[in-house]
């Protein structure tokens, strides 16, 4: 199983050593396993869907860090009310630079008719943009 996940991660194009990567990953799923039975979802029921304290657990996971856990919120918010509006240091540089807010709430108000999923979708996509530094690539259109 680890040399499956290291040729994935490889094969991918994992900029990290696959190795180190794919044992990391392994042992992020057992203690998953272990401690959720492999549901997420426990962990929030566990403490009472308070964010914090959702960042504070995750972060006690094998290779979990403040920006794996930013990464999570990003996505998650679509699904878990309590985290949203969320948006990374990332998001909000990309979002300052191209003059679109500079909160998560600035961010939710611009896609509002589209819900979490559609902030959850501008964040992880401003965040790439910054990650990336993909600015000279964008056509904004404006109304």
């Amino acid at each position: 199983m680890h040399e499956q996940r290291a040729t994935v991660l490889r094969e991918a194009g994992w900029r990290h050593p696959p190795a180190l990567t794919a044992s990391m990953l392994g042992d992020l799923a057992q203690v998953v396993l272990d401690r959720y039975r492999g549901d997420l979802r426990r962990l929030r029921t566990e403490v009472k869907r308070n964010p914090s304290q959702v960042c504070a657990l995750l972060t006690e996971l094998p290779g979990v860090d403040n920006g794996a856990v930013d990464l999570f919120f990003r996505e998650i918010q679509a699904l878990w009310p309590e985290v949203e509006p969320f948006a990374d240091r990332h998001a909000l540089m990309a979002a300052r630079r191209l003059a679109l807010g500079q909160s998560a709430r600035d961010l939710a108000e611009l896609v509002r008719a589209g819900g979490t999923e559609k902030l959850s979708w501008l964040v992880g996509a401003l965040a790439r943009i910054n990650l990336d530094n993909r600015y000279n690539t964008l056509k904004l259109a404006r109304p």
